[in-house]
């Protein structure tokens, strides 16, 4: 089985990368000056691993004689991806995302983390966590975004509930970009429809569903609750949120119809920055 990329440290491997190739060294070079294994920079790199204080501090020593301030700038990374991996539920599902090679989303409450602009994601942390200090939810925001750029080339159906087109995260200013966001990026890969406020079915109610599926036939759900998350694996328990999934999606709007919706919600609060 390939290893799984670890999402809060794909930052920290880009920053590797970046600093390894201003220095001009090849990954057999740095690995020598560093005094590890060729293989640890490569998985570095590409975020299949994480790393030691100490190897991080060896690398950025090692990485310092070419580069000014590597050294620093590998340190900033290294803490940033330190305090992202402390949020294990939403740092899992992001790594089973990036294996992923399509998605099907439903969101009873909230626009889909993996379609969030940086604001409505600040502004969703913020409040679910008013004691988390600026770092911290700047790291989450950060963890969130990559995520949502892992995501950009795959196939994805998403469902969600009208009311969260209404439900003014972060104000009317960041709902309304939200909106354009949401309008723009639909297409036939990344398909989103919505859910009107009046459907009676309510299967779905008890909390939203990401059913990630992977080759050759591997298929793993996510279940997220106000605390955290679960990533599920039993065979049963994908039978049964699969079957929630296609009900919801019966009773969703068409794409088009939901391209309406949506518009007509961005009305609701372009106009309400208006009065503003």
């Amino acid at each position: 089985m390939p290893e799984m990329v670890k999402a809060a440290w794909i930052p920290y491997g880009r920053t590797l990368r970046q600093l390894r190739t201003q220095s001009r060294m090849s990954c057999r070079a740095l690995a020598s000056s560093a005094a590890c294994a060729e293989s640890l920079i490569s998985k570095l790199e590409r975020g299949l691993r994480g790393v030691s204080e100490q190897m991080s501090q060896t690398l950025g020593q090692a990485l310092e004689a070419q580069v000014p301030h590597a050294a620093k700038r590998l340190r900033s990374a290294y803490e940033r991806a330190e305090r992202a991996s402390q949020y294990t539920w939403h740092t899992d599902i992001a790594d089973v995302e990036v294996e992923a090679t399509h998605m099907q989303i439903w969101e009873p409450l909230l626009v889909p983390g993996i379609h969030q602009t940086a604001a409505y994601a600040e502004s969703v942390f913020r409040d679910g966590r008013p004691d988390a200090s600026y770092t911290t939810i700047a790291d989450l925001v950060a963890t969130r975004m990559d995520r949502v750029r892992t995501a950009e080339n795959k196939e994805i159906w998403s469902i969600l509930d009208e009311t969260s087109l209404y439900r003014r995260v972060g104000g009317p200013q960041v709902m309304a970009a939200q909106i354009r966001y949401l309008i723009d990026i639909s297409s036939h890969r990344r398909k989103i429809t919505v859910l009107p406020k009046d459907t009676p079915y309510c299967g779905g109610l008890a909390g939203s569903i990401i059913l990630l599926g992977s080759p050759p036939s591997h298929q793993t759900a996510y279940a997220e609750h106000t605390s955290g998350g679960e990533i599920i694996t039993d065979p049963d328990e994908i039978v049964r949120v699969s079957a929630i999934w296609r009900e919801l999606s019966a009773w969703a709007q068409t794409p088009a119809e939901s391209i309406e919706t949506m518009k007509k919600a961005l009305k609701v609060h372009e106009s309400a920055l208006e009065k503003d």
